[in-house]
């Protein structure tokens, strides 16, 4: 049974004006035949929605505010998701190989609201990453580096790439 890590499926959103990533799942399932196995899991980290809870408790993006390009500086996951931690009753998911794995997000406006974020023209792409050996120095652009520029490629996994559909994502 293979543990899923915050790393072990990063995902970023790449919109389309300016290349920009957004890491938020807020739960993963296995499923079965269109069925959702429980029990779910949740990334390192997690925050659960109580009153206190905001959006950037959970957000990462890349770049930062204030800064339109990724830099080789730029770390892979969030401060909170780095070491493997997991939230009290916010366990991993566990999912065997071949197992099609769902990432659920919370819907915040920026893709169903398209016409109210100027700039955007669609929802963007989902990229789907992952590998079993991450570490918490890993930046987004080593790992994406081929093993011939100084990446580990041979260890990085691309699981899917869609563009984003309201109801339907990757």
């Amino acid at each position: 049974m293979a543990q899923l890590q915050c790393f072990g499926f990063l995902v970023v959103l790449s919109l389309v004006v300016n290349i920009a990533t957004h890491s938020w799942v807020e739960r993963l399932y296995v499923t079965k035949k269109g069925d959702l196995i429980e029990p779910s899991g949740y990334p390192r980290g997690n925050v659960l929605r109580t009153s206190s809870f905001r959006d950037e408790d959970m957000t990462y993006r890349l770049p930062p505010a204030g800064r339109s390009e990724i830099w080789q500086s730029d770390l892979a996951c969030k401060v909170s998701q780095m070491t493997y931690n997991q939230t009290a009753g916010s366990p991993s998911l566990h999912a065997h190989p071949n197992d099609t794995v769902i990432l659920l997000y919370q819907e915040n406006g920026h893709v169903t609201k398209i016409a109210d974020d100027p700039g955007h023209t669609s929802s963007g792409i989902i990229a789907v990453f992952g590998t079993l050996h991450s570490l918490p120095t890993d930046t987004l652009q080593y790992l994406t580096l081929s093993k011939d520029d100084g990446g580990q490629y041979e260890l990085l996994k691309v699981a899917n790439v869609r563009p984003w559909v309201a109801g339907h994502p990757a």
